[in-house]
C-alpha cells in the first residue's frame, strides 16, 4: 500500500490510463542510467512517456504522495515527443537525447529533472542558482 495516496494502491491510481502510463507507473523492471542506451537501442524506442524512479539515496529530496514499487519512488515524468519530420541515420531520438543527453550526461539548464531536484536539494547541499544575461537558470559549479 502507498500510504502517500491517501491508503490507495498503484493500481486504484491507474484503473483508467493508457498501457504506456500504466506501464510507467508499475513498470516490469527498472533500467538504471547507465544502461539507458543499451535498452533504448534494444527496443528500437524512438519516443514516449519515461519516469525516474529513485531510491533513499537522495535523503533530502521529499517522497510524501510519490507511487513507491518496490522500494523505489516515482520523483519525475518526462515525455519525448515523435519527431516532426523523418529521422536521420545519426541523428538522436528523443528519446535518447532526453534520457542520456539532457538528464544523464546535461546540466540543470538542459533537464528539468536535474534543475527539479537542485532545487529541491538547494539548501542542503548549499547550491547557488543565478540567471545568465540571456536570463537563463545557471547554477554554480561544485
Amino acid at each position: 500500500m502507498n500510504e502517500g495516496n491517501g491508503g490507495r494502491t498503484c493500481s486504484d491510481l491507474t484503473h483508467s490510463l493508457t498501457v504506456a502510463a500504466k506501464a510507467l507507473l508499475s513498470p516490469e523492471n527498472l533500467v538504471l542510467p547507465n544502461d539507458v542506451l543499451d535498452h533504448i537501442k534494444e527496443r528500437s524506442t524512438t519516443h514516449g512517456l519515461y519516469g525516474w524512479w529513485f531510491d533513499g539515496n537522495l535523503p533530502f529530496v521529499p517522497r510524501d504522495g510519490c507511487i513507491a514499487h518496490k522500494g523505489k519512488h516515482l520523483l519525475y515524468v518526462g515525455i519525448a515527443p515523435p519527431k516532426d519530420g523523418p529521422a536521420r541515420s545519426r541523428s538522436s531520438t528523443p528519446m535518447k537525447r532526453r534520457l542520456w543527453r539532457n538528464h544523464v550526461i546535461g546540466t540543470v539548464r538542459s533537464s528539468t529533472l536535474r534543475l527539479s531536484l537542485a532545487a529541491l536539494l538547494q539548501h542542503d547541499l548549499n547550491l547557488a542558482f543565478w540567471r545568465d544575461a540571456r536570463n537563463r537558470v545557471r547554477m554554480d559549479r561544485v
